[in-house]
């Protein structure tokens, strides 16, 4: 597991195997008398670092809590077929199919504990009328799952953690792909595309915590996938089970050549908004008699059940080039956002006063004038 501890540093020269500067009590703190060059000029060294306090086993890797245990090598297996045709002389399509898994996926696992180190109970679904679209979900009078950790294992939660794969785990994308381009008499160009895919977790090989607790850094299953959070164990660790959506993203592009040397063109893009994973943290007293042996904050909705909005971009833009010899001069002005669409594209999404409350929302319509010039 990751670790840390702290070393004093006096920015002085330390008495070999201790944390005592060496001279006379004038030299003990900075600014002061200097025996070294090197003291107080803000930069550490390695004679001026004191003594670990593990005594020397902080990297030591036969401590029982750093050894890992059956850790792999991460691998990615990607499979892609494609094909392309020229249906005419101004149109061509395309295809994509993709398929891949990564696999092997690191975590930390706690050796002294065990999914019988929980005690299970059952607790009313949350309130969660201030946000529609997920009480369309979660509905009031459902009963929640919780698990309490056994007070007899608390000391030892965060002792014996290790690192280590399983071949259980694993990331498995999707994904299919369609597009054209045609070229139309006068000049104009057009292209589409098409895509659907999605990506699915299963993170079951944990027995830390059956709650299923959304984990971050380099632990984290989505980290390099989708971005969105996915449980570690739980009754949600397994993705596939559920029915999850493909997720379809459009774009079309077209230009035209006008009179007096202009050239116009727009992109007009359509994006699935991403998922929403609502996560709860129940107050003690709704553990058994107030017991609560620590906080538990999980996931609530199903996998691929709540999504924000999708978001359209309609872009133009107007460009003329003014050329002289073997010299180009281009003025552009382009309009992002033509239609100032604002869908919420993040929002608060735990459980509480705040929870559906926008923090991000696309960028509004705005300009931009630009120039090129090749020489």
């Amino acid at each position: 597991g990751e670790r840390s501890e702290r070393r004093t540093w006096l920015d002085r020269n330390l008495a070999s195997g201790s944390n005592t500067p060496t001279g006379s009590p004038a030299t003990v703190l900075c600014p002061g008398v200097r025996i070294l060059p090197t003291d107080c000029d803000g930069i550490a060294q390695d004679n001026e670092i004191g003594i670990s306090p593990s005594g020397g086993l902080f990297a030591n890797p036969d401590r029982p809590d750093r050894r890992a245990l059956n850790l792999e090598r991460q691998y990615n297996d990607e499979f892609t077929a494609g094909m392309q045709h020229q249906m005419t002389a101004r149109l061509a399509v395309g295809a994509m199919f993709y398929k891949r898994k990564i696999a092997d996926l690191a975590f930390q696992d706690r050796t002294n504990i065990t999914l019988a180190d929980y005690t299970a109970f059952q607790v009313p679904m949350p309130d969660v009328s201030r946000d529609p679209e997920v009480s369309a979900v979660l509905k009031a009078g459902d009963m929640v799952p919780v698990y309490n950790l056994n007070l007899a294992k608390l000391g030892v939660f965060n002792i014996g953690v290790v690192d280590r794969s399983d071949t259980t785990n694993d990331t498995l994308y999707t994904g299919f792909e369609a597009s054209f381009n045609l070229r139309l008499p006068g000049g104009a160009m057009l292209f589409g595309s098409w895509t659907a895919d999605h990506t699915l977790q299963r993170w079951c090989d944990n027995d830390d915590n059956p709650n299923g607790p959304t984990t971050t850094g380099q632990f984290n299953p989505t980290a390099a996938t989708t971005g969105v959070d996915s449980p570690l164990g739980g009754r949600y660790c397994d993705q596939t089970q559920f029915d999850y959506p493909f997720l379809h993203e459009f774009k079309f592009a077209g230009s035209y050549g006008l009179p007096y040397g202009l050239d116009i063109g727009a992109v007009m893009q359509s994006y699935a908004g991403q998922e929403r994973v609502i996560t709860w943290q129940p107050a003690a007293n709704l553990f058994p008699g107030g017991l609560r042996t620590q906080a538990e904050t999980f996931v609530l909705n199903p996998p691929g059940s709540i999504f924000y909005d999708r978001w359209n971009q309609l872009d133009i833009n107007l460009k003329k080039n003014f050329r002289h010899n073997n010299k180009v001069l281009t003025f552009q002005f382009d309009v992002f956002n033509v239609l100032n669409a604002n869908p919420i594209r993040g929002a608060n999404n735990s459980v509480g006063g705040s929870l559906g409350n926008a923090n991000t929302i696309m960028l509004g319509r705005f300009p931009r004038l630009a120039f090129n010039f090749k020489f």
